[in-house]
Formats: structure tokens, sequence, C-alpha cells
């Protein structure tokens, strides 16, 4: 009793002390927001949530004021996706003056260290800049803006895009549903067309309303019903249009199905292919383009006859393969195709371990064959569709393509005709040997040289 006496009134003025404090917030952060500016500014108040930071700014004695930024944990407003509203102060007027639609949000809980920067003049016509501090932790936001649209397809600024697409974005919102309008236009032209409207879907499809070789843009608006956020416009450009008729001689979609022993030219020369019995491939319905044909490597081909003649023509070959397993090193092994007929000119296209391809050429009755091949490794057994090109221009060289891309790593240089009177058999090199174990789709011989923009443009058509 004596030691209360005593001290009682020192425990008294520590308990008043603490419960000022917790009053205050020093104990509990979570409560306590401040904020300040300087004359003949006054901050009232001052809120931070994760997608929004408010001050509350009353002004005296002004002309004109305007607030020009809101930094935040020392990024600014727009920085952080925000748009600054209500920036213009009046005399005599308190104005809620915030950052708002930050995106993405900030993190719940979070400390927020805020500067507001306010430019003015006074009667005088004198400007002055001046800057207010608030700080605070960051609340929950019970309405948050869409996620901003991103990641487009097709890609931001790519060249060579076919006509037939659908844009394409990432969006969403954090609280639930979200539409989406969708503006296009080309650089050359004024104003912006709506191509789609108020969709729930983050795909919209332009065929077919674009041209060859123009440069668009386009952006996407996402509104949740009480917010809308736009992204700054992405643009592509436009592929020429490609020309996959002139010279073409076959074109087998391998899509005749299954037990097929005819397969079907789809260009006007009539060249079906043809097999029998045990050599024909298995039907296989996911093909690179509806269906397929998978060859055994073991007996499996397709016959043309006596066509696809090279001579001194100029000439691409193209088809979708995916491959089982790699032949060996050397000129007698697994072929994707070829013309052949003894000790004479022939060609085939190999498949060798590594995954290299070789084009194999033989210019005179002894055999000796040369070739162009590719890199190693341009053929991966990894179960994907792969799209192979063989472009021989005579005055210049003969080049492997893998989608779409140059692989070359040694050229074939000739001008020598290549003709024969043998066969010419896909998934193999002859009818009895040296054969392709995998699928094979889409193939097609031009008898004039692809430029490698154009190997690109038809890589595209199915991308």
């Amino acid at each position: 009793m004596e030691f209360l006496m005593t001290y009682g009134w020192a425990i008294i003025a520590v308990l008043v002390v603490l419960s000022a404090l917790y009053f205050l917030g020093i104990f509990s952060p979570k409560t306590v927001s401040s904020c300040s500016v300087e004359a003949p500014f006054v901050c009232k108040d001052f809120l931070s949530s994760d997608t929004e930071v408010v001050y509350s700014i009353g002004a005296t004695g002004i002309d004109t004021a305007q607030v020009t930024d809101i930094i935040i944990n020392g990024d600014s407003c727009v920085g952080l996706g925000g748009t600054v509203n209500n920036a213009d102060l009046s005399s005599g007027e308190v104005t809620s003056v915030s950052c708002t639609g930050i995106n993405p949000p900030l993190n719940v809980d979070q400390k927020i260290s805020s500067e507001i920067l306010i430019s003015y003049t006074k009667e005088s016509g004198l400007g002055h800049d001046i800057k207010g501090s608030g700080s605070g932790i960051t609340e929950f936001s019970l309405s948050h803006p869409p996620n901003m649209p991103s990641n487009p397809s097709p890609a931001d600024d790519l060249d060579l895009v076919p006509i037939d697409i659908n844009l394409g974005w990432t969006g969403g919102d954090p609280d639930g549903s979200v539409s989406y309008d969708v503006f296009l236009k080309k650089v050359s032209d004024v104003n912006w067309e709506l191509k789609c409207d108020n969709i729930e879907v983050e795909s919209c499809d332009l065929t077919p309303d674009l041209d060859n070789e123009e440069f668009y843009q386009w952006y996407v608006i996402a509104d949740d019903g009480e917010n809308q956020v736009q992204n700054d416009p992405w643009d592509f450009t436009t592929a020429p249009e490609l020309d996959l008729d002139t010279e073409l001689i076959v074109f087998s979609r391998l899509d005749d199905g299954d037990g097929a022993t005819t397969f079907d030219d789809a260009s006007p020369n009539n060249n079906d292919g043809t097999c029998s019995g045990g050599n024909c491939p298995t039907w296989n319905p996911s093909g690179k383009l509806s269906g397929a044909y998978d060859f055994d490597g073991s007996d499996d081909y397709i016959s043309y006859g006596n066509i696809l003649q090279i001579g001194t023509y100029d000439f691409t070959f193209s088809m979708w393969i995916n491959a089982d397993e790699y032949g060996d090193s050397t000129i007698n092994t697994d072929s994707i195709f070829g013309k052949f007929q003894s000790s004479s000119y022939r060609y085939h296209l190999a498949l060798q371990d590594n995954g290299i391809l070789k084009f194999y050429v033989s210019y005179n009755a002894d055999a000796n064959l040369v070739g162009a091949t590719s890199n190693a490794g341009v053929i991966p057994l990894d179960g994907n569709w792969h799209h192979v090109v063989v472009v021989g221009d005579r005055d210049v060289s003969t080049k492997i393509y893998v989608d779409g891309s140059d692989v070359t790593s040694t050229e074939l240089h000739s001008t020598n005709s290549i003709s024969n009177t043998g066969g010419f058999y896909l998934g193999s090199r002859t009818s009895s040997i040296q054969r392709f174990n995998g699928d094979i789709d889409e193939f097609r011989f031009w008898r004039r040289a692809f430029t490698s923009q154009e190997v690109g443009l038809l890589y595209n058509t199915y991308s």
C-alpha cells in the first residue's frame, strides 16, 4: 500500500501516456495515416488503398493551382499505371485529389510513403512549386480496376503477320467479370474503328478485314462496370500476298483417310500418289492440319511415279514432319523423300543422326553424291510437328529451312541437270530401301525457288 501511495501517480501517468500512444496509432500503425503540405495549402486527410492514393487538400489565397503528380514509394502515379484525378485546386475549397487505377495493385498492409506535387500562382501571377507528403498503411479496396491488357498476339511490332488472324491478349479482373472493346486502324488512317464490342473473351476475329502489306495499330479497353483500363497501342505489319499456285506441280494434303491407297493431288495437275498392301502408311487423324500419315520406317511409302523431275529448274519442296527416329550419318539412311535411278542423276532428303537434314544430289553416272546440309538438332524427336523446306535456286544455291528459318550449314551450288526415269517416293528413298520413321503432312513441290520471306510466310500460314 505504501508503494502504491508513493508511486501510484507515476503509474497512472505512464498509463495515460501509453493510452495516448495507442490512440495515435504508435502501437497499431495500420490505423495511422498522416499528411502535411506547405502553405498556402493544408492537408485534411490521406488514404491509401491497394489501387488508390487520396489526398484531401484545402487551399486559401491562390489564383490557380494544379497537382502535377502523386509519388508513391518513389514511383510516379503514371509509372504505377494510375491516373491523377481532380488535379485542379480552388481557393476556399477542399478537393480530394487521387491517383487511381494503380495496376498491379499495391500489397495490402504495405507501408506507403507518398508525396504530392503542386504548381500554383497567386494574384501576383508568380508561379510556385511546392510539395506535400502523406503516409499510411494500404487498405483493401472493394473495387479493383481490370488487369491491364498485355501479352498481345500477334506480338507487338511483329512483321509478316497473316491477314486471317485473331487478335489476342491477356486480361482478367481481380474482382470477377470484365468485358472488352477492341479498336483497330491502319497507321495511315486518322480514326479508330471498333472491331469487337463488349466481348467477354480475350480474342477478336479480324477475318477478313485485313489487307496485305499494311501497318496496323490496335488497343483494348477492359471494363468491369466500375473501372476501365486501356493499353498503349500495339502494332503489327501484315505479310505480302503469298503466291502458292505458280509452278505448283504436286500438293498432297494427305487427308485421304484410313485405308487410302490413292492420295489426292490438290494442284490442277492430277499427280496423285498411290500405295498398295503393306506398303501403305497408317492414317493419323491428328496431323498438322487435319489428318496425316504415319510411315513405319520399315516398308511404308507413297509413290508418285516418274514425276517431280528437277532438271535444270529451280525448285521448292515443302512438308510437315513429326519424326520418331533418326537414321545414321551416311547417305544410305532414313529418307523423307527421294527420286532414284541406279547410277544416274538422283536426289533424296535424308534425316541423319543428331537431327541433321541433308539434301543429296547425284549429277553423274558414277553416283558421286553432294548435298546441302543443315545444322545439327534442327529436327528434334520431341513429338511435335516441324516444317521442312528445301529450296533450290539453281543460279545461287540450295538451302534448307526448318520452321521458317534458314538452318543451312553447307549450301549446294550447281546448275547441272537432275533428271532420271525412276519413281518419286514420299517416306522413302526408293521402293525398297531407306525408309522414314514418322508422320508426314501437307507435302508440296513447286518448280520455282521460294525466297526466304516466302518460306517464312508459308510457315506462318500454318502457325
